[in-house]
């Protein structure tokens, strides 16, 4: 395999990493959305909106965290899975990285020093 294909497979890997941990991020957001507006319609009640007092109060929170909880449970099997497939797919970056001498601290670095050196493999080289 030369340098390019290996730039090839690492980006891909890294895009379906970032695509799984953005849908993981996705399914949090919407669990805990889905948990304030359960919570504030179940807990409509008239407010003191005054400036210096909070509306959410202490049972508030216990309910929300409670409802959070239980959306959590709900789709514990979906956030699961894809928290498994990132483990699976951030050890196949790491093994690849080791496997083909990627630095693990940095990796925009390693594709800028491997991006130099297929640009200087394929210009021509003057003969001195």
């Amino acid at each position: 395999m030369t340098i390019a294909e290996h730039i090839a497979i690492m980006a891909r890997m890294e895009a379906a990493r970032r695509e799984t941990h953005a849908h993981l991020g996705l399914i949090e957001r919407q669990i805990a959305a889905r948990a304030e507006r359960l919570m504030t319609t179940f807990r409509a009640r008239s407010r003191d909106y005054r400036k210096s007092r909070s509306t959410w109060s202490h049972a508030d929170e216990q309910l929300y965290r409670a409802t959070l909880s239980e959306l959590n449970f709900s789709r514990h099997r979906e956030v699961d899975g894809l928290s498994r497939k990132l483990a699976r797919q951030d050890a196949a970056i790491a093994a690849f990285r080791r496997r083909h001498g990627f630095s693990e601290v940095d990796p925009e670095l390693d594709m800028a020093v491997l991006r130099g050196l297929i640009l200087r493999s394929a210009s021509p080289c003057a003969v001195s």
